[in-house]
C-alpha cells in the first residue's frame, strides 16, 4: 500500500492535470517552501544533551506543493537533516515527513479526502517553543501511511476520520496496524476560539500487548496579540504497556509586544505504571524577535522538575533562529 501511494505522489506531481477534460485549471508549477532552524543548547544535565552543550540544525524542512487540477493537490514535506540517518531510503524514510494526495471539494461538498503518508489527526498540540512539549514529541504520531476524510460542518467547524498502517521506530517494518484516528473542531463558533476533542488507537501486532489509545480535549482562545491554550491527554497502556497510563496537561500562553512575542509552557505528566506512580513537571519560558516575516531568533528556558526519588531536575536554554521560506 505505501508503494503504491508513493508512486500516486511522484505521478501526479509531474502529471498534466488530466483529471477532467472539462477542467479549465492548467498545469501549476510546483511551489516550494520551507523552515530551517538553527539551535544552540546550553545545559546543565539536561534531557536532551546530559549535560553537554551542543550546536545543530535542528530543523531543514522543504514543503513541496502542486495544484494537479482543480480540488487536487500534492503535497511532500522532506526532513534534510536526516538524510544519512538510518532508515532514510524508501517509503518509510525518516526523511520523509509527508507525501499525500488531498482532493478538496467533493461532488461539490465541504468535503476532502487525503492519502500518503501524513500525520494522525490527534491533539492541538499548540507550541510557539523550537523545544519540543512531552506532549509533541510523544503522542503526536507522525509518518503514518493511509488514508482520512474531512468533513466540513457549517457554523461549527470539521469532522475528521483517518485509517492508517505506521512503521516501527526501531526496526522499519510495520509492525503497529489498526491504527485509527477520530478529531472534531469547533473553530467557528466565535472568533479566536478553537475547541478540539480527539481519539487515536495504535494497534499492535504482538499478541501479548493491548492497544494503546489516546483521547485528548483542547481548546485555544486568541483575542487582539494574546493567545492562551489548553490541553489534556489520557493514554491507556502507553508503549503497549498493559499497567502504564498517564494524563498529560499543558497550558501555554503568549503575547505580541511589537517585533517581540513572549512565550510560556508548562506541562504535568501524570504517569501510572507497573513499577508505581510518579508525577513530572515541565515549566518553559522565553521570547521570540521576529526580524522580518518568517526569521526570528529566540532565547528559550525550560525545567524539568522530577517527582522525588525519580531523578534530578534538569534545566536547559536553547538559543535558536528559525527562518521560513
Amino acid at each position: 500500500m505505501k508503494k503504491i501511494l508513493a508512486i500516486l505522489v511522484m505521478v501526479l506531481f509531474a502529471a498534466y492535470p488530466a483529471v477532467s477534460q472539462a477542467s479549465s485549471a492548467k498545469s501549476a508549477p510546483v511551489e516550494v517552501s520551507g523552515t530551517i532552524v538553527l539551535q544552540h543548547i546550553i545545559s546543565s544535565d539536561t534531557y536532551a544533551t546530559h549535560g553537554d552543550d551542543n550546536t545543530d540544525a535542528y530543523k531543514v524542512y522543504l514543503n513541496f506543493d502542486k495544484q494537479i487540477t482543480d480540488g487536487i493537490k500534492a503535497h511532500v514535506i522532506v526532513n534534510a537533516d536526516k538524510f544519512g540517518s538510518q532508515g532514510d531510503v524508501g517509503s518509510d524514510s525518516s526523511a520523509l515527513e509527508e507525501a499525500y494526495i488531498l482532493f478538496t471539494g467533493i461532488g461539490g461538498n465541504d468535503i476532502a479526502a487525503i492519502f500518503g503518508k501524513m500525520e494522525a489527526p490527534f491533539g492541538q498540540d499548540y507550541s510557539q517553543f523550537i523545544t519540543s512539549t512531552f506532549t509533541h514529541h510523544y503522542l503526536e504520531i507522525d509518518k503514518i501511511w493511509g488514508a482520512g476524510v474531512v468533513f466540513g460542518i457549517e457554523g461549527i467547524g470539521s469532522l475528521t476520520a483517518a485509517v492508517a498502517n505506521r512503521a516501527d521506530l526501531e526496526t522499519r517494518d510495520v509492525a503497529l496496524t489498526d491504527t485509527t484516528a477520530f478529531k472534531i473542531k469547533a473553530d467557528k463558533l466565535m472568533d479566536g476560539l478553537s475547541l478540539e476533542a480527539s481519539m487515536l488507537t495504535l494497534g499492535s501486532e504482538a499478541a501479548e500487548h493491548g492497544d494503546q489509545v489516546q483521547t485528548s480535549i483542547a481548546g485555544k482562545y486568541s483575542v487582539n496579540d494574546l493567545t492562551v491554550a489548553a490541553e489534556r491527554s489520557v493514554v491507556k497502556d502507553y508503549g503497549f504497556a498493559d499497567v502504564d497510563d498517564m494524563t498529560v496537561t499543558i497550558v501555554s500562553a503568549d503575547y505580541k509586544i511589537g517585533n517581540i512575542l513572549l512565550k510560556a509552557n508548562h506541562e504535568n505528566i501524570d504517569n501510572d505504571h507497573a513499577s508505581g506512580h510518579h508525577e513530572d513537571v515541565v515549566t518553559m519560558y522565553g521570547a521570540n524577535y521576529e526580524f522580518t516575516d518568517g526569521v526570528y531568533a529566540t532565547v528559550e528556558a525550560s525545567n524539568i522538575s522530577y517527582e522525588t526519588g525519580h531523578g534530578d531536575d534538569k534545566d536547559q536554554v536553547l538559543l535558536g533562529l528559525s527562518a521560513h521560506f
